[in-house]
């Protein structure tokens, strides 16, 4: 049986947004969060790890901020499953 990984489709979305850098996303993401009152930034590694596909694991929060300010409303734009 082939196992199923996850492919995280940033670099494809932000291609679809303009050509958007990951740096513009990270502004993006720290603007939305200081709107809302939020102290915490986004680190642009953690955008870089995502954008990359080198994360382990998926930080749920981070993937809905994502969705929002890019506005995604189906996951499959943003997320795959792949057989490896």
């Amino acid at each position: 049986m082939q196992q199923i990984k996850i492919r995280v489709k940033l670099d494809k979305v932000l291609k679809d947004r303009g050509n958007m850098t990951q740096l513009d996303l990270v502004n993006k993401l720290n603007a939305a969060r200081e709107q809302r009152g939020e102290q915490k930034k986004v680190r642009p590694a953690a955008i870089s790890e995502f954008y990359n596909n080198q994360r382990k694991t998926l930080n749920k929060e981070l993937i809905e901020e994502i969705a929002t300010v890019l506005e995604i409303t189906d996951i499959n734009e943003l997320i795959e499953f792949y057989n490896y």
